[in-house]
């Protein structure tokens, strides 16, 4: 596990007017696994799912950081399932308008739909996590590459991606973002 926490602090000291210069969009590069980009607006939306746990501020940005890791590798998987053409935030977006749109088409013919009517981005993004988890996992078991059920296939083989990633972080970046930052 990669431990940021002592370069955020270094950072905060030292590159302050360097830092701050430079304009953030919600598609801003934060980080990088492997060749899939880590935005502004994964960050802060992670900063905002761990924001409300008891700890202090450097380990809710590292548990932030932690999560968009684990996010991206999710997407990773997904374009491997051929579930996306390509492991970004903006492709997931595009999967979650998608079904929205198949919910109003449904509805607007009088089709019976499981579930809310429209779905809120966390709903989405929860439920479509969750099935590229069970489906990868199925996957791996299928192919006899694992053993137990889905989630611990998966668990395995996630495990093994991120040994073998190259991750990297933009500290000076992650340090200006906060989980009230306003993001298009």
């Amino acid at each position: 596990m990669m431990n940021i926490t002592w370069r955020l602090v270094l950072l905060s000291l030292l590159l302050p007017a360097i830092a701050w210069a430079e304009e953030m969009t919600a598609d801003t590069e934060v980080g990088r696994v492997d060749a899939a980009t880590v935005t502004a607006r994964e960050y802060v939306e992670a900063l905002r799912r761990v924001r409300f746990r008891p700890q202090p501020v450097a380990e809710m940005r590292e548990a932030a950081w932690e999560e968009c890791l684990r996010f991206k590798f999710v997407q990773i998987f997904a374009r491997e399932l051929g579930r996306l053409a390509e492991a970004s935030d903006e492709a997931v977006r595009a999967v979650y308008v998608q079904e929205n749109d198949l919910r109003a088409t449904r509805l607007a013919r009088g089709d019976v739909i499981y579930g809310p009517k429209r779905l809120s981005w966390e709903q989405f993004r929860a439920t479509w996590e969750d099935g590229i988890e069970r489906d990868y996992g199925r996957q791996l078991l299928d192919m006899g590459a694992a053993e137990g059920d889905e989630y611990a296939a998966f668990a395995m083989a996630l495990r093994r991606a991120r040994d073998r990633a190259r991750v990297s972080v933009r500290p000076e970046r992650l340090l200006r973002l906060e989980a009230t930052t306003e993001l298009p």
